[in-house]
């Protein structure tokens, strides 16, 4: 997976596949490692449990953690895109967190699957407060554990 995952990964902020056939072949590809790397190819063999005892998590759980950190990033200056000109914060105070963004009305499922209308909505429905979390070390880890 050392050489593999980075390749799977790449642009994964960016490039996240939404239909379920695409998201099955992106896992295909881990699931073919684990049992490389357990050297267990019994067509029997459940490759979900091969998972659990490998700990490692589905690669839409991680393409779901990048692209959070990446708004986080966004939203709170680390890198040079102005999330003004893509997001509105929400004035709601009713429910959720503090840095909530409007929801985006989108015409076409290719738009509502970009990055900042599918993450603006995966950010609202966090648990946790990204304001709350000092870094982008904080935050990483506060969204693992909330989001296991």
């Amino acid at each position: 997976m050392t050489y593999v995952r980075p390749v799977v990964e790449y642009a994964a902020a960016a490039w996240d596949p939404h239909t379920q056939r695409n998201i099955r072949k992106v896992e295909q590809v881990q699931r073919g490692g684990a049992r490389f790397v357990l050297d267990n190819f019994d067509r029997k063999a459940s490759v979900t449990s091969m998972l659990k005892d490998l700990e490692w998590p589905t690669l839409q759980s991680r393409r779901l953690q990048t692209r959070l950190s990446m708004l986080y990033q966004i939203r709170f200056g680390l890198v040079d895109i102005n999330w003004n000109n893509y997001l509105v914060q929400s004035t709601s105070r009713t429910r959720g967190h503090s840095t909530r963004f409007q929801t985006h009305h989108c015409s076409s499922q290719v738009f509502l699957s970009s990055f900042f209308p599918r993450t603006s909505r995966d950010w609202n429905s966090l648990k946790l407060e990204p304001a709350q979390q000092p870094s982008l070390n904080a935050f990483k880890a506060a969204l693992k554990g909330s989001l296991n």
